[in-house]
């Protein structure tokens, strides 16, 4: 089971400033949440807290709650049918950890709740009314996380990995440059980019002309928000890119990927592009169908911008 990369390293961290003492257990039954923009993330596991490391996981699960998306039409606000839904299912992944033997439930709140004007209020509520130990983290602290999680997977330097994580609000790019990390902090992803081609709209079909506008946007869009020193740095330095979250692993990588490749190329990304362009929403068989396709034209235009051949 591929799991949750930034929820793997959550759940490997959430205690890790404590002092282990000798006789405590190493091996501990955690659970961890990803409360996004566009989807909130549950994953459960056996975890050695000695060791940092994973040893079973019990459950992964991902349901869409679309906060992004809806704060415009409530005045910049998490609505309350969004808190509601939210409490319901924090509330059942709960009570199947009992189920497991969960020992903790933390959890993580990320962009759109630093947007939302109750933003803050919504997480200590949920918090209060779940017992789930639910941070709102802010962005920096969001991409370091992502940063940890990739390099744990890709028995590499830190420096030689490029980390990439799309959320629904926001955008993170991390390695580290002279012992120092080196990042690129964006507002726009998966929902805010969709929200730029068609407002509240889906954008399917979008047609091969349009794929390639979209592309060419992205791009643009890149080239505007990411420093030159950035975008110089990765094109003269070769970094592994690792992509975390679900627009890399649902939106692209289950659909180009298989058991002999764990990589896109900006070719593959073109030709699944393409294919998807035509397709309406009827057609896509995605909980995240009004995003799945621009998702697509997000990476290839940011693949194209700083020069990047494969993910």
């Amino acid at each position: 089971m591929k799991i949750n990369l930034f929820l793997s390293i959550f759940l490997t961290v959430i205690t890790s400033c404590a002092v282990i003492s000798p006789d405590k257990e190493c091996l501990q039954r955690r659970a961890a949440f990803d409360i996004g923009s566009g989807s909130t993330k549950a994953t459960m596991a056996l975890v050695d807290v000695c060791e940092g490391k994973i040893r079973e996981v019990f459950l992964e699960e991902s349901t869409p709650l679309k906060f992004k998306a809806t704060l415009k039409y409530n005045k910049n606000k998490i609505s309350p049918k969004l808190f509601e839904m939210a409490l319901k299912k924090l509330n059942e992944w709960k009570k199947i950890g009992e189920s497991f033997g969960i020992e903790s439930y933390d959890g993580v709140a990320t962009e759109v709740f630093r947007q939302a004007l109750n933003g803050p209020e919504t997480i200590k509520k949920l918090k209060k009314k779940t017992g789930i130990q639910i941070r709102l983290i802010n962005q920096k602290e969001e991409a370091r996380l992502g940063h940890l999680a990739a390099v744990s997977q890709a028995s590499m330097s830190p420096s030689e990995v490029l980390m990439w994580d799309i959320g629904g609000a926001s955008m993170q790019l991390v390695t580290i440059k002279d012992d120092k990390p080196l990042m690129y902090l964006g507002k726009v992803a998966s929902v805010s980019f969709k929200e730029r081609l068609s407002g509240s709209l889906s954008p399917n079909p979008l047609t091969p002309v349009g794929a390639r506008q979209a592309t060419i946007r992205a791009r643009t869009i890149a080239l505007k928000d990411i420093s030159p020193e950035f975008i110089s740095y990765i094109k003269e330095n070769t970094k592994e890119v690792i992509g975390i979250g679900g627009v890399h692993f649902h939106s692209l990588g289950k659909k180009i990927i298989n058991k002999n490749i764990d990589y896109y190329d900006q070719q593959s990304l073109k030709e699944l592009l393409t294919k998807y362009s035509y397709f309406t929403d009827r057609q896509i068989k995605s909980k995240y169908r009004q995003t799945e396709v621009s998702n697509m034209a997000l990476v290839l235009g940011f693949m194209e911008a700083l020069s990047i051949d494969r993910v």
